[in-house]
């Protein structure tokens, strides 16, 4: 997973988030939640690897497809549900 990534090695959709093209994107912390982080440490790598692809694209502001609004939380919190 690439929590923490430092956004060295951006795929061109990450890039893209970024408004401007000398503009650097800003990568938003992730808050692991009770014992989140440890239960994705605990699925097998392709789903780990999903998880942390869209937990990346949240951070540089973008929506991926399987998250959705946390609600009852707070703003800005988001629920990642593979199918």
């Amino acid at each position: 997973m690439r929590n923490g990534s430092t956004g060295t090695c951006l795929s061109p959709e990450y890039r893209n988030l970024a408004t401007d093209d000398h503009e650097t994107p800003v990568l938003r912390p992730v808050v692991w939640m009770g014992n989140a982080k440890r239960s994705v440490q605990a699925f097998p790598r392709g789903a780990q690897k999903l998880i942390g692809d869209e937990l990346q694209l949240i951070q540089f502001g973008g929506m991926p497809k399987d998250a959705k609004p946390f609600k009852g939380v707070g703003s800005g919190v988001f629920e990642i549900a593979l199918r």
